[in-house]
């Protein structure tokens, strides 16, 4: 089974606050760590319930994966990332291969 888990700030748990969606104050570096943490646990439950490939595409932010929220060295070496304008082709075409 192949997963797609797709990621937002804006809908992480604790975040409340404009100023904790935008780059460049302690809040935003405090969500970010958020929305990784919840990003791992889905794609543990995903790993769990026997997923064989997940995808996390960070939904927040400019294009630029360095500009998203999830941290590449959190989520860890078994998943897949997919960059925004990308995620529905890239995955599609996986699922098809």
């Amino acid at each position: 089974m192949k997963v797609l888990i797709s990621v937002d700030i804006e809908g992480i748990g604790g975040v409340f606050n404009v100023a904790q969606t935008r780059a460049g104050n302690a809040e935003y570096e405090q969500a970010r760590r958020w929305m990784t943490l919840e990003a791992n646990a889905a794609v543990e439950g995903a790993f769990s319930g026997g997923a064989s490939e997940v995808w996390v595409n960070d939904s927040h932010g400019a294009r630029s994966r360095r500009a998203g929220g999830t941290r590449r060295r959190v989520v860890g070496p078994r998943v897949c990332r997919a960059a925004r304008a990308h995620v529905r082709a890239a995955y599609a075409d996986y699922c098809a291969g």
